[in-house]
C-alpha cells in the first residue's frame, strides 16, 4: 500500500484558465477580506457568555474557510496546493458545525435545553469531523460521499423544525433558509466541471450560504 502523504497531488486535479482564476480569486479575495472584521464584530456584540462563546466558534470557523479557500487558490505549488485543497475542505466541514454551534448557543439552543442542545452539537461535530477526515486522508476518493455529508448536515436543522419555529423569528428563519438553498444550488454548479468559471459560481453561492446565515446569527446573538 502506497504511505499516505499530504504533500502528494490528489489525481484529477482541474486546469482553469487565466480569466477563471482571476474571477474565482476575486471572490475569494472578497470573503477573506470580510471574515475576519465581522467575527470580531459578531464576539463583540454578543449577548450572553454562551452566546459569545458560540460566536467565537463560529467566528474562528468562519475565519479559518476563507483563509483556507484563498490560500487552495492562490498558492501555484502543486504539492502546497494539495494541502491547501485538503484544509479547505475540511475547514468547510467547521464552518457548518460551527453555524449550527452558534445558533444552538442563541436562542434555539434554549429552546431544546441543555441535554438537546448537547446531543445535537455532538452529533454534528461528529460528522464533521468524519467528513473532514475523509477529505484529509483520501481526497477526491470519497468527494460524492463527503457532499453527500455536506448536505446531509446543512439539512438535518430540518429535525429541529419545531423549536425553530418556535424560537426564531420570521426574518431568522427566512436567512437559515436561504443560506441552505444557496449552498445546496453551489453544489450542482460544483460538479458541473465542464461549465466555465463554474468553480467561481460555485464560491459565490457558498459566499451567499455564508452571508446569509451570519447575518442570521448576528441577528439572533444581538435580540
Amino acid at each position: 500500500m502506497r504511505p499516505f502523504d499530504l504533500r502528494s497531488p490528489p489525481p484529477g486535479t482541474p486546469d482553469y484558465s487565466r480569466a477563471e482564476a482571476r474571477v474565482d480569486g476575486a471572490v475569494q479575495a472578497l470573503g477573506f477580506a470580510a471574515a475576519p472584521p465581522a467575527a470580531v464584530i459578531l464576539g463583540l456584540v454578543a449577548d450572553g457568555t454562551t452566546a459569545t462563546l458560540g460566536s467565537v466558534i463560529y467566528g474562528l470557523s468562519l475565519t479559518a474557510m476563507t483563509a483556507c479557500s484563498a490560500l487552495y487558490h492562490w498558492v501555484q505549488d502543486p504539492s502546497r496546493k494539495a494541502l491547501c485543497r485538503r484544509a479547505d475542505r475540511a475547514a468547510l466541514f467547521a464552518l457548518i458545525a460551527g453555524t449550527y454551534t452558534a445558533l444552538l448557543t442563541g436562542s434555539l439552543g434554549d429552546a431544546l435545553g441543555p441535554t438537546w442542545r448537547a446531543l445535537a452539537l455532538g452529533f454534528i461535530w461528529a460528522a464533521a469531523g468524519a467528513a473532514s477526515y475523509l477529505e484529509i486522508r483520501h481526497p477526491r476518493r470519497f468527494e460524492r460521499t463527503t457532499l453527500a455529508l455536506a448536505l446531509l448536515l446543512g439539512w438535518c436543522g430540518l429535525m429541529l423544525l419545531n423549536p425553530m419555529l418556535e424560537s426564531l423569528s420570521p426574518a431568522v428563519l427566512a436567512l437559515i433558509g436561504g443560506g441552505g438553498v444557496a449552498y445546496s444550488a453551489g453544489v450542482g454548479f460544483h460538479l458541473w466541471r465542464t461549465l466555465p468559471f463554474h468553480n467561481a459560481v460555485w464560491h459565490g453561492f457558498v459566499l451567499s450560504g455564508v452571508i446569509c446565515h451570519y447575518i442570521a446569527v448576528f441577528l439572533t446573538h444581538t435580540s
